[in-house]
């Protein structure tokens, strides 16, 4: 064999090694770039999707009174784009008496015990009804307390009793159904007036 004609087999074999070796980059760069396309898709997804959160709690009874109850607005906004079909809102709001160290794990685990049953309930009450649809905006729900006693409007600006707002809401986007529960609690106010002061909600 010639020289020349071994030049021109070696640039052949090295020539088809080139094209194996990019077709295998090219095929991961593909992949790669695949990946990377479904990842921004996901989070588009999740950016412009729907869901409903409570934004904003006020307290309708500035002054709490033995024999009566508090009650609270729950104000809640659509968040992200566009609108949420046959929507459900569950607001509840215990008053929780720590009778050992503040922030008893069990005392915790009683409140989400009664909101798991109570939501359970409202699951099965609106099981053959349609809710409301909304587009944009604010809405709210009021929820109230039990009567308070004397000594829970005591303990409450002690810190001893500690007052929640748990909230379960349910919506449609197409033919999913979608839920949220959120959980919160008034830290301790300053005032026995409510209305003179900015209330600080933990979640």
């Amino acid at each position: 064999m010639s020289s020349k004609e071994a030049w021109h087999e070696w640039a052949f074999w090295l020539g088809g090694a080139l094209t194996v070796v990019l077709i295998v980059i090219q095929t991961h760069l593909n992949e790669k770039t695949q990946k990377h396309l479904e990842t921004e898709i996901a989070t588009i997804r999740r950016n412009t999707e729907s869901t409903l959160r409570p934004v904003g709690m006020h307290i309708l009874d500035p002054r709490p009174t033995a024999g009566e109850p508090l009650r609270i607005n729950v104000d809640f906004r659509i968040v992200g784009n566009g609108s949420l079909k046959s929507v459900f809102i569950f607001p509840f709001s215990p008053l929780v008496t720590y009778e050992k160290a503040l922030m008893d794990p069990e005392a915790e685990k009683t409140i989400k015990r009664q909101f798991s049953a109570e939501v359970a309930h409202q699951k099965e009450l609106i099981s053959s009804k349609t809710g409301q649809d909304i587009s944009g905006g604010l809405i709210f729900e009021t929820v109230q307390t039990s009567a308070l006693s004397k000594e829970q409007i005591e303990h409450f600006f002690t810190r001893k009793t500690r007052l929640y707002v748990l909230t379960w809401s349910s919506w449609k986007t197409g033919d999913a159904t979608e839920s949220n529960e959120t959980c919160q609690w008034l830290q301790k106010p300053t005032s026995n007036d409510l209305s003179k002061e900015s209330l600080v909600w933990v979640p």
